[in-house]
């Protein structure tokens, strides 16, 4: 009837008007514009589009406007449906996927969000940096800053529900930590390990009790003022319940050192050990870094260099036998070139490496007990895209699969 309406009031003028069709030509336009301007904005990202089907729609140039004054042209309303049919996560949104014990892909999507998170409601999760760890049970941890520029964690149980975001910190620790990197490493014992950077530069450490309190953020000692100015970290467990943490210090340099099981530091005898860098350098610099501990107890690196290749070594838990570091291939004598790095060890010594392209898409490799790698190849992301991401993580779970979580691009 709609369509009809709007061929006899186009043909007959404004004063034609049986049966109040005008009025429903009025109404129309009204609600034509109110949907478009829901479908340009709040809908136009994932969590709409993966709940509407709309098949089919009429609509002509009823002369509405947009809040900004741009007249609705004729094919605006269907543009706006196959757009959210085929839409983009928005930056910054949590998305998490599964790499299962045989190769295949779980379907992306983004994290249940909390009501702190008011930009998306409660549906999604966004916000800045995030690292994630698997646990000895089959849980998931994961902490991430929100858009209020606060500390969130959350723990995804071995069943697949979440127990909810929630503040580690009050209001005057979060103004000590304004969203720097982060990272996150799980213990034998259940506890979990946590990295940040404060606002001045220095690298703190704290601990999620398998009880579920907190120890509360204390600054690592260094040479800056006796404490350790970082510009990025990461952290790995060993079977004895310590840690090793790697870190690029204030001059850039990759240094290392390791926290005991009993929560004394190496740091106090050994001081931060130095790595030497790419074919011999003196150090290594660079832009990203991760961290990994194999079942053989071989310690993993891997890192971003300043030329942005994704490099790679081996080093063992004592500082002996490091291997030297490896440039891996995007193809055959093409090193692999990215913007962030993240690396896990599964159970049966195999190891997964996420890198984020510099096309900003994120790439998957994998490596054997012979620690050969495999060629990249890219991570799927939600309606058959490429997964998009301003930062990767993955973590290793029991059952040999693996969970990746970014922050969407």
């Amino acid at each position: 009837m709609l369509p009809q309406a709007v061929i006899d009031f186009a043909n007959k003028g404004f004063s034609w008007n049986p049966d109040e069709l005008p009025y429903m030509v009025q109404l129309g336009r009204e609600h034509n514009t109110n949907m478009l301007r829901l479908l340009e904005g709040d809908w136009r990202y994932s969590y709409i589009a993966g709940n509407t089907n709309v098949v089919q729609i009429d609509y002509v140039n009823m002369g509405g406007r947009r809040a900004d004054g741009s007249i609705i042209g004729s094919g605006d309303m269907s543009r706006a449906i196959i757009a959210n049919n085929t839409p983009t996560t928005k930056s910054g949104v949590l998305v998490g996927t599964e790499r299962r014990a045989d190769g295949s892909w779980t379907t992306a999507e983004p994290l249940p969000g909390t009501n702190a998170s008011l930009e998306y409601g409660v549906r999604e999760f966004g916000g800045g940096e995030r690292a994630v760890t698997a646990m000895p049970n089959g849980d998931l941890q994961v902490i991430a800053y929100g858009p209020d520029k606060r500390l969130y964690h959350n723990v995804r149980r071995a069943d697949g529900s979440w127990t909810g975001w929630a503040r580690p910190n009050t209001d005057a620790v979060d103004a000590r930590f304004p969203g720097g990197p982060l990272a996150i490493t799980s213990t034998p014992n259940g506890d979990a390990q946590l990295l940040a950077i404060d606002k001045d530069g220095y690298l703190n450490h704290n601990v999620r009790r398998a009880d579920g309190s907190w120890t509360g953020w204390a600054a690592i000692a260094g040479p800056d003022s006796g404490r350790f100015k970082a510009k990025d970290m990461a952290v790995a467990a060993l079977p004895t319940g310590a840690v090793k943490v790697a870190a690029f210090g204030a001059d850039g340099a990759l240094r290392i050192a390791e926290r005991l099981a009993d929560g004394s530091w190496d740091i106090a005898t050994k001081g931060w050990q130095t790595l030497p860098g790419v074919g011999g350098a003196p150090t290594f610099a660079g832009k990203d870094l991760a961290m990994t501990v194999t079942t053989g107890n071989v310690i993993q690196i891997a890192a971003v260099g300043n030329d942005n290749g994704v490099y790679w070594t081996t080093r063992s838990p004592r500082g002996g036998l490091n291997g030297p570091w490896n440039g891996l291939e995007w193809k055959p004598n093409d090193l692999m070139r990215g913007l962030g790095v993240s690396l896990t060890a599964l159970p049966d010594g195999s190891t997964q490496l996420l890198a984020v392209g510099m096309d900003g898409n994120t790439w998957h490799a994998s490596s054997g007990t012979d620690l050969k790698w495999s060629a990249f190849g890219q991570v799927p992301g939600a309606y058959g895209r490429p997964l998009g991401a301003n930062g990767a993580a993955i973590t290793a779970l029991p059952n040999g699969s693996t969970f990746t979580l970014v922050g969407a691009r």
